[in-house]
């Protein structure tokens, strides 16, 4: 029996969503730490924030992170709303020990091979899983958009180590492309470290990249993104699903949904927001130049024929950046299901997600079971 669940979204224009809903099971990964099987964990403060009745499969806990809790529970909260039967995988980290439970239940279930994934995508199942990663960038109808020279360096064990310049395909060697130069480093495919380095003439880079990454504690490094530095404000997220842009939210940290009504892709933060302190968001001036540019940005990647689902990370130059000022640029791209939802519309995202997933499921139990370990490894 199919149920019929309305919802009006927060978005400022009161967008309403009729969605008519069938006793499909979809299944979310739950956070490392922020479930215990069936329950949810969240912090007391972030519930305090939202303004509704928690459900009864809701833990409060103190210990957790506020804003990492609170993004677990939204998606959950909201795929709830629109009717879903909601299964959780339990523990995300290790294929041999998965279990699912449904919401509020601490006894295993079982699920449906062709129930599909959503959200919280583990490492190991990024062979199965075509949701762009953070390499969009590198696709050649993405790169004219980045407005610097950006190139990748797999896993450089000296400074004679040699990469290719994105967009271009030319090879330059680490040493060549940074010394002499002051470069923006960072930490391909995943969070890392990242941080703008000034390599001295006749230095070895490698040694200088070491030197300034005191915190990263390993011997071998990663494979690298080196770019030129540019000076981003007003940073915006938009949310993309099959080439249509659902929600969008300033870069604000320290925010996440809320179930309020109030939630507004206008609203942002000039400067570089960290989350360890207040972020006192406005409206942000140039919100209709940037989403115009990224309506573009996701027009283009719309033609090559791909059904793709990303967040795309668009900011405008500040003063610093003198040969371009006032103009968009591409920060970076990620893939939808494992990135932060800042305060966008989690009612539109949920639902738009949900829907292009149920209908064209990147990913099924099935094909979890399927997968070689020897690939999961």
């Amino acid at each position: 029996m199919n149920i019929v669940s309305t919802y009006t979204a927060q978005c400022s224009d009161k967008k309403e969503f009729h969605i008519i809903m069938s006793s499909k099971t979809i299944v979310l990964l739950a956070r490392p730490g922020l479930s215990d099987k069936g329950k949810i964990l969240i912090n007391p403060h972030s519930a305090l924030m939202m303004n509704i009745t928690m459900p009864t499969w809701c833990v409060f806990d103190d210990t957790v992170d506020c804003e990492d809790s609170a993004e677990n529970f939204v998606k959950l909260y909201a795929l709830d709303i629109l009717g879903y039967d909601v299964a959780i995988g339990y523990p995300m980290d290790n294929r041999s020990r998965l279990e699912f439970y449904r919401l509020g239940d601490v006894s295993a279930s079982t699920v449906d091979n062709d129930a599909p994934f959503i959200w919280g995508m583990p490492t190991f199942l990024a062979p199965l899983h075509p949701d762009v990663g953070n390499t969009l960038y590198q696709h050649p109808a993405m790169t004219n958009f980045l407005d610097r020279t950006m190139a990748i360096f797999a896993s450089p064990d000296d400074s004679t180590c040699v990469g290719t310049i994105v967009g271009t395909g030319e090879h330059v060697s680490l040493q060549e492309f940074c010394e002499g130069q002051r470069r923006f480093v960072k930490q391909a495919g995943g969070k890392g470290f990242s941080q703008i380095i000034n390599f001295p003439q006749k230095s070895d880079v490698i040694d200088v990249i070491f030197e300034n990454l005191e915190d990263f504690g390993g011997y071998y490094l990663p494979t690298l993104n080196v770019q030129s530095v540019v000076h981003p404000i007003w940073e915006t997220r938009f949310f993309v699903v099959n080439n249509t842009i659902i929600t969008s939210s300033g870069r604000i940290v320290s925010e996440f949904p809320k179930f309020d009504n109030n939630a507004s892709g206008r609203y942002g933060i000039e400067q570089f927001s960290d989350g360890l302190h207040d972020d006192n968001a406005t409206v942000n001036p140039y919100f209709d130049i940037m989403f115009d540019y990224a309506q573009h940005i996701v027009d283009n990647m719309s033609a090559t024929g791909e059904s793709l689902h990303y967040v795309l990370d668009v900011a405008m130059h500040d003063d610093d950046d003198i040969n371009a000022v006032g103009t968009p640029f591409v920060v970076e791209t990620n893939g939808l299901s494992n990135s932060g939802l800042y305060d966008c519309d989690i009612m539109a995202l949920a639902e738009a997600y949900a829907l292009d997933q149920c209908d064209h499921p990147d990913a099924t139990i099935g094909e979890l079971w399927s997968i070689d370990s020897d690939v999961i490894r």
